[in-house]
Order: C-alpha cells, then structure tokens, then sequence
C-alpha cells in the first residue's frame, strides 16, 4: 500500500515537474524569441501608420472610422513605446548581461504578447464592423469634401472681406502692369492663410474695369486639392474660346463686335448658338462633345486658341508644385508675347514664388485694425456709440476683435453669430468659443478652412503641427526650442547632406510657407528666430489635438479632464490632475501650476522624453533634480526658467544616454559632473558663464552647441577637448587666458562648422587677438568681450561675419572704419565701452548691408553723425544709456530706416530736429520712446559732459539685446 502511494506520489510529482517543465520552457521560449516578435510588432506599426495617413483623409465624414482609426492609433503610440523599451534594455546591456537580466525580456516578452492581442483584437473589430471597405474610394469623397468646405469658406467670405481690399488690389494691378502688352505672359500670386480672403481680392481684380478693358479672353478656373487635368482643360476651353470672355458677361460688347471671327476660332460657337439654345444649354453640348477627346487633342486646341490672343486667367486655389508645372506647360502657349496676365492664389509662399518672381507675389496679411474693427461693428450690427456708452460690452467687443486677429472668415462668421445673441451673451460665447469652433454650425467654416489645410499636410508634419497646441494663446515660440523638442520626439527624419537640425527647421519654413503659422521674429539675415500662431488657428489645433488624446492643454480655468492616453500635457495653474502618467511623452509647464516636482513621482514618468520648464514659475529643488536619472528615456531637459534651488546636477545624469537637449541656462550650477561626458546623444549643452565642464567633454562628438563655458576653471586640457568637437556649430567660452586663447585660435580652423564664437577675457584684454593669424573665415556670428584696438588686421578678412557684438573693446574711429569694410555685416551691436572716441562718424561707403545697429552704455560717446553714402541698408538704430549731447545727425542719408529707438535710459539732444529730419525722410521713419519725451531730451543746447550725471549701465552677457533684461 505504500509502496502504491509513494509510486502514485512520485507520478504526480513527475507530472507536475514535466508540466512546470514545460511551462518554463513555454516561457524561456517567449523571451528568447522577442527579437522575432520585435519585427512583428515593427511591421505592424508600419501598416497602422500607412493606414492612419489615409484614414486622415475620410474620418472626418465616417464617425465610425473616426474612433476605430484613433484605437489604432493608441495602439501605435504603445507600440513606439515598447520599442523604445527594448532599444533601451539594448544599450544598457551587452548581450551576455541580457540573457542574465531575464526579468526585464519577460516584461518585454509580456508587452509584446498583449500588443499583439490587442492588434488581433483591432483587426477583428474592423472585420465585425466592415470599416476598410471605405478606403477604396477615398479620394473621390476626398475630393467632394474639400471642394465643399472650400465652397462654404468662400461664400462665409464674399461679403465681409470687401472692407480693407481696395489697397491691396490696387497692388495687385501694379504688379500686373496691364498697360504693358508685348511679351510673355506674367504670373502674380496671391499668397495667405485660409480665410484671409484672396479669392476675394482675385474677384474684384479681375471685375476690375482695367482688366475687362484690356483683354480678349477671360477665365476664372478653380484648381484646389480636387486637380483633374482633363476637367481643367475642359473648363479653360469653355471659358477662353465657347463663351470668349468672363461668365460674369461683364465683358465689353464693342471690344467682342473687334474680334474678328478668325481671332476666335469661333466656328464652333457659331455651330452652338445657331442651334436656339440657350447660353446654359450651349455649354453643356459643349463640354460634353470636349469630354470625347483625349488630353493631348484638348492641349492642342487650347494652346493654338490662345497663342495670338491677349487673355487673363485666374487660377485660384492651388495647393500643389507639380500641379502649377503641369499647367504652365501644357495650357498655356509658350510662345504668345501679347501681355497676357495670369493670376494665382494660393496658401503656400513656396509655391508662389515658384509660379511668380519673388518681385511679384503679393504677401495678403490680416485686416488693419481699422477695417477689422468696421467690420466686426458691421456684422454685429454695433456702432461705436454702442461700445462709447456701456464700458462691458466695449471690453467684450475688443476681446473678440483681438481673438480675430484680422482674419475675415472669423470676422464675418463670428461676428454673424453675435449678431443674433443679445450682448449680456457675449461673454459666455467668447469663453465657449473653442468648443463653439466645433459645434456651432454658423461657426464651423472657420474650422473647416483650417483642417482643410491640415488634411493635406504632408505626414511627417501633421504631428510638428499638432504639437504646437502645447503652447499658450498668442506665444512667442522661439525656434531652436521647437525644432530640438520636435527632435526629441523623434518626428525629424533625417536626410541625406543636412544635420538633423536642418531638417528641423525646413520643417518650421515649410509650416510657414503653408501659411499655417506666422514668423513673429525674423533676424536681419532673413532667418526665423520664433514664429506665432493665429489665435483663431491656436483654438482649433487644440481641438484637433485633444480629438486624437495627442496634446492637452491645461489652463487656469480648464474643468476638463484629459484622456488616459494623452501623450504630450502641458500644465497651466492646476493643483492636482489625475491621469495616467505612464504614457505621457512630453511635459510643459507654464506659469504657477505645482509648488514641487516632487508631487511628480519620478517613475510614473518612465516614458517622459521632453521635460520643458522653461516658463515655468515654480522650484525645482535639489531633490527634484537628483530624481532626474529615473527619466531613462528623456531626450530634452530645460530647466531654464523656474527658480532654481539646486547647484549640482546629479551623477545619476549619466543614465540619460539618449539626451539631445541639456538646457540650464538659469542655474546655480558651477561645476558638470564627469558623468556628463556619457551623454553620447547630446548635441545642445546650454550653461550659464562661468561653468565649468569635465575632462572628457572631448567625448560627446555630437554636440553642435556649447555655450557658455568657463575655461579657465575646467583644467589645462579643455582646450585640447574642445577641438575634438569637430561637429560644433556654436561656441561660448568665458575666461579665456592669453596662453589658452592663442592655443585655441590657433587650432580652431579644425572646427569645419563653427558659424557662431564668443571669447571672453580673464583680464578684461583681448588684445592678444592681434598675435594670432586669424579666426576661422566662415565665422557668421562674433562675440568679444575685453579691450581689443586697434582691431587686428584679420578682422577684415572675415568676409563671411553677418553678426558682431562687442563689449569693453574701446574701439576709436579707425576700427570703425575697418568693420565697416565687411560686405556681410547685417548687425553691429556695440555695448559698454566698446567704442571709446566721443563721436561716431559713419563715412562714406562703409558698412554696405548693415541693416541694424546697436548701441548700449556708450558712455563718453556725444552723438552719432551719418555722412551721404554710408549704411544704405540701415533699417532700425536702437539706443539705450547713452547720452548723445550733440545728437543724431545725417538721418537723410540713410535711404532705408524705418525706426529709430530709444529705450529707457536713452538720451538725445535736439530731438527736434531729429524729428524734422525724419519727418523729412522719404520713407518717414518712426521715432520709438520708451518713457515720455522729456526723458529722453536733452534739449536744443549741446551739455557739457560736467553738467550731466552719468550712472554706469548695468553690465549684460555679450550679444543680449538692449530692451531685455538681466
């Protein structure tokens, strides 16, 4: 007996054993294969966003569609976050260290079986549902659906976009130069956002009395997303040789009667209207007998109609490159030199300046705030007495007209709904108004204009767009910051020839060229420095983003609470929110919204890539900070704006091997730890003056920024270290020693990229620049602070120099007269000291592109003086703590100025007559005051240096702008 039982016991443990057996070996065979279910998954991820780019197109008309595409797209998100898991388990371990770590694959393993679960699981739903079968015929309802929200946005626009054109179109008739008729035809393109009204202003140029008058042919042709290149041909022909002139039969009678009827070709007219029908019915047989034929023979037709005749076309709406190349080849006759005029509108700049000369596209902006003021009181059926009699309703109205921005289609939409509430209900409509923009439908053509510009976004911007709803209302989006976070969040694709940064920032041109955002800063080389988006434009990304869980924006009076899956947050006042923080990629914080980062428990932001605090006005503690190893995922990390309460970042920094973006700027840190140096990704590494950085720092080849660097503390090899830094495109370094300042220059021509150089002296004395050979040639951009005159000889070979800004140098006459020889200077900024003699005198022929200068606690200097011929370009002269008791002479000579500023320091003798001088200008520059007049006035008597008490002006980082603060 017990001998059965111990044989049964020793069965079933021997059962037991094999089934564990079994389940283990199950399971050591999930972990083992996860490299094969890696490619799975990647594929899969592969055919989810081949299918999202075309269900972008449909899902706004299938509601259905719509919420299976944003499970597959949740489903994508989770999918690019195990895939960043698995890089980094990767590069953590060797391979030998991964068959150890058997845990972290078995977490993996586990991901990677539920995603493929909930793939099937997706698949199955579109199986029960029959969602894909829509696909197939996706771009005729494309095609339908643009072309009718084109249509209502221009009908929404007709009537009120009248106010305000009558100056534009009367550029638009300069450009078109009608009275010259010998030669090819001219292109001018209309360029500007959706809703601004260029197929208004086309109308009423083309209704023009001096185009009817003086063309023979006349044609209206809508092109839009919808280009079909045999309908197109088809409409020509029927507009420029059936009917002979506009539809609008406002064509002259006597000039049709001139015409002789070999002009026209017109036997096939005759054929129509000696058939008694009418004008309708002509057409219809028309286009009907034109359908039979190929391209090629309506081509022909059309191209030998019109190679003798004078006619004007307006294409109007035209979305893409190859469209335009298509149409200029094959409609028009290449060799017809009677003056004809053709007329494109367009939302993209690049595709204007593409159809036109840059001389000849027209730039529509916004209303002036006049004209928008008149209509918005017209279409709400309000007078100024209205707004002059109850102070609330004024408030209102303004706050509305601001939110408009200028744009028509807001304008006459919004303004129409106000119309019909009654004005207690102005205020709740305003503060509605994002929600209103999707469900209000008198408001929904404003909408509808901005997602028919997002629907056809190129993929790889659809998410750069998006991701500008992270910002506030009406902010100032600096571009390096944009461009690295959308790095960071891995949206860049590299190419082929340009760093990634380049490719960054063509993104953010073409976002502008798409008129989708406005540059709100343009340096005086032409670049953009920050750009802006509309505030109409700003409340429907936010409503596009938060429609696909892709951004939530959290503001002070927000109730709402975001979707689990949000992955990009951005916080305004807010104490408390809950939320999965697991699969949140990016956060933002604005203003006041936490008192610690420490209510943010580190490991629940385990898939964090950006952490952007730079306008956050919040302490970050130490502990906060030596909590920020746990991020292993961070890519971007700016503390560059909250109250710092930390000066060591911690060791633990090293774990951040994906770190691109290091910015801590507004620290008190003095010292980077040696773990910095790990940071193989890092490619922006922004410290305040005076840091000082490790041995090793020579290891972070991709860095391209680094600035501002204390080299005299960072040990007797820095230099050395730097010069490996081969892939640098900015330098900043304080402190600079003679010996190390010679060992530098000496060698930095090995810096291939470098475009931008600061150098600060340890003693105040850069005079030993004058010893060394030279500094690299393709230098754009020259910081120096420290005495350095008489300027070296080899300054005037910096051909390439665009931008210089020195302090402390005590520049005299003949230095001036040196930098004025470079041919590329567009900015000169001169601040404390740094010019030394009592008068400026700007000769003859000097600085021939300086388009701005700057100049800052010049003390000593008594007036600046512009002789005829000097500065041709100069547009704008800002002054601050200066005391120019003889004045500023010579504005005359300077044919380009636009403004002269005086900041709040600033003061001018005789500033009379400055303002008779430029009163006198052609172009009638302003003069800008920071305080009232008598501040800045010194009065018509040149005052003695002795009668004037002078504060030293308080000393800022070389290259800061005089009107920003410390």
């Amino acid at each position: 007996m017990a001998a059965t039982v111990v044989s049964m016991a020793l069965s079933l443990l021997g059962s037991a054993i094999s089934k564990a057996s079994s389940a283990a070996a199950e399971e050591m065979s999930l972990i083992m294969n996860v490299q094969t279910e890696i490619w799975y998954i990647k594929d899969e991820l592969k055919t989810m966003q081949a299918f999202l780019n075309a269900a972008e197109l449909m899902k706004e008309k299938n509601e259905l569609l719509k919420v299976w595409a944003g499970q597959v797209r949740d489903l994508a998100y989770d999918i690019e976050d195990c895939l960043d898991e698995f890089r980094l388990h990767l590069k953590r371990h060797s391979q030998l260290q991964q068959l150890k770590k058997l845990k972290h694959r078995h977490r993996i393993a586990i991901m990677i079986r539920n995603l493929k679960s909930r793939a099937e699981d997706v698949g199955n739903r579109n199986r029960r549902y029959k969602l894909v079968h829509i696909m197939p015929d996706i771009s005729t309802d494309k095609m339908d659906y643009t072309e009718d929200i084109r249509n209502l946005s221009v009908n929404n626009i007709d009537e009120g976009a009248l106010l305000g054109l009558d100056g534009p179109k009367d550029k638009v008739l300069d450009l078109l130069d009608i009275d010259n008729s010998i030669g090819p035809a001219k292109v001018v393109s209309v360029v500007g956002m959706g809703g601004l009204g260029k197929t208004t202003l086309a109308k009423k140029v083309s209704k023009s009395n001096s185009i009817l008058n003086s063309f023979s042919r006349h044609a209206w042709i809508t092109v839009s997303q919808s280009f079909d290149k045999k309908e197109l041909l088809i409409d020509m022909m029927l507009k420029l040789m059936v009917m002979g002139h506009d539809s609008s039969d406002k064509y002259p009678k006597d000039l049709q009667r001139k015409q002789s009827s070999k002009e026209f070709g017109s036997k096939r007219v005759e054929e129509i209207e000696h058939q008694g029908l009418s004008k309708e019915q002509q057409v219809q047989i028309k286009r009907a007998k034109l359908r039979s034929k190929q391209v090629e023979e309506l081509i022909s037709e059309l191209t030998q109609e019109l190679r003798e005749v004078r006619y004007f076309v307006v294409l109007d709406d035209l979305w893409k490159k190859d469209h335009w190349d298509w149409i200029n080849r094959m409609a028009f006759p290449v060799n017809n030199n009677k003056g004809s005029r053709i007329i494109v509108t367009t939302r993209d700049a690049g595709l204007a300046e593409m159809c036109s000369s840059p001389q000849l596209v027209y730039h529509l902006g916004p209303l002036k705030d006049d004209d928008a003021k008149r209509l918005l009181l017209r279409k709400t059926n309000k007078t100024e007495a209205d707004l002059e009699k109850d102070n609330n309703l004024n408030e209102i109205f303004n706050k509305i007209l601001r939110k408009c921005g200028g744009l028509p289609l807001a304008i006459v939409t919004i303004g129409g709904v106000l119309a019909t509430k009654h004005a207690d209900e102005w205020s709740k409509l305003y503060e509605e108004l994002r929600s209103k923009l999707e469900s209000h439908p008198s408001l929904g053509a404003i909408k509808n204009v901005v997602n028919l510009s997002y629907t056809h976004l190129p993929s790889h911007l659809k998410p750069c767009f998006l991701y500008l709803s992270i910002f506030p209302e009406d902010f100032e989006i600096k571009k390096s910051r944009l461009v690295n976070r959308w790095i960071a969040e891995g949206f860049i694709v590299a190419t082929a020839g340009m760093t990634i940064e380049e490719v960054g920032y063509s993104y953010l041109i073409e976002l502008i060229n798409r008129s989708m955002i406005q540059p709100s800063k343009l340096s005086y080389d032409g670049t953009v420095g920050s750009c802006r988006v509309h505030d109409i434009i700003h409340d429907i990304i936010v409503s596009f983003s938060r429609d696909e869980a892709f951004t939530f924006f959290s503001t002070e009076n927000d109730t709402s609470t975001p979707p689990e899956n949000v992955r990009h947050l951005a916080l305004q006042p807010k104490n408390s929110m809950l939320l999965d923080w697991s699969r949140v990629r990016s956060l933002t914080v604005f203003g006041k919204t936490i008192e610690s980062l420490v209510s943010l428990h580190s490991s629940e932001l385990k898939m964090l890539r950006v952490l952007d605090l730079e306008d956050a006005q919040i302490t970050v503690t130490q502990q906060d900070i030596n909590r920020i190893g746990c991020l292993c995922h961070l890519k971007y990390l700016s503390v560059n704006g909250p109250r710092s309460a930390f000066d060591t970042l911690p060791r633990s920094i090293g774990n951040l091997q994906g770190l691109q973006t290091l910015d801590i700027r507004k620290t008190d840190i003095t010292k980077l730890p040696s773990e910095v140096t790990k940071l193989q990704c890092l490619s922006c590494l922004r410290i305040r003056g005076g840091v000082r950085v490790p041995k090793g720092i020579g290891k972070l080849k991709c860095l391209q920024i680094l600035e501002v660097v204390n080299i005299k503390g960072s040990g007797l090899g820095i230099v050395k270290e730097l010069l490996e830094l081969t892939q640098l495109r900015k330098l900043g370094l304080v402190d600079v020693s003679e010996t190390q300042g010679k060992e530098l220059s000496a060698a930095l021509d090995k810096l291939l990229y470098l475009s931008s150089l600061r150098l600060d002296s340890d003693s105040n004395d850069l005079r030993w620049l004058g010893f060394i050979p030279t500094l690299p040639l393709h230098l754009q951009t020259l910081k120096l602070n420290g005495i350095l005159s008489p300027l070296p000889s080899w300054v005037a070979t910096l051909t390439n120099l665009r931008m210089i800004y020195l302090t402390f140098t005590g520049l005299v006459q003949d230095d001036l007269r040196v930098l004025g020889t470079l041919p590329n200077l567009v900015r000169l900024h001169l601040m404390v000291y740094a010019y030394g003699d009592e008068k400026f005198l700007f000769g003859r022929g000097v600085f021939p592109v300086l388009r701005m200068l700057e100049l800052y606690g010049l003390e000593g200097v008594r007036g600046v003086a512009f002789e005829g011929g000097a500065l041709p370009k100069m547009e704008k002269i800002t002054i601050d703590w200066c005391k120019f008791r003889s004045g500023i002479t010579g504005i005359r000579n300077l044919p380009n100025l636009q403004e002269i500023s005086l900041d709040s320091k600033a003061k001018v003798a005789k500033i009379d007559s400055l303002l008779g001088e430029m009163d006198a200008h052609p172009n009638h520059p302003v003069l800008t005051m920071e305080m009232s007049r008598s501040e800045h006035d010194l009065g018509d008597v040149e005052v003695s240096e002795a009668e004037e008490h002078s504060t030293r002006p308080p000393f800022r980082e070389v290259g800061q702008s005089p009107s920003s603060s410390m």
